[in-house]
């Protein structure tokens, strides 16, 4: 693998005069260990995004039963009232819970 040039910056700033360097480096970063977990994985939450998806099944299945208008792929002819309900409550929490667990887990990576 053929180094790579980097600038030493640093150095031209505190002596204004001194010519700016290259340093060569080498980019393969196959002998590098990984960093150590922080912190176990929090399982609870893990579970709570698989329930979260289930209910986008559920969500998906019952937007065909519901008495309102809108524009799905297909309708069927025994509609209820219940199911409005019901993709009222899920979709009005289940993107956010996806967002916060995306949130989550992603500030455990810093």
């Amino acid at each position: 693998m053929a180094p790579t040039i980097r600038f030493d910056c640093q150095h031209a700033v505190a002596n204004p005069s001194a010519p700016i360097a290259p340093q060569t480096f080498n980019s393969d970063t196959t002998s590098a260990t990984p960093p150590e977990p922080r912190e176990e994985r929090v399982h609870a939450l893990d579970n709570l995004r698989a329930a979260a998806m289930f209910l986008g099944i559920v969500l998906h299945a019952a937007l065909s039963f519901m008495t309102l208008e809108i524009p799905w792929i297909t309708r069927d002819v025994s509609r209820s009232f219940g199911f409005d309900v019901m993709v009222g409550v899920i979709h009005g929490f289940r993107m956010q819970l996806f967002f916060f667990i995306a949130g989550f887990f992603g500030h455990l990576l810093w």
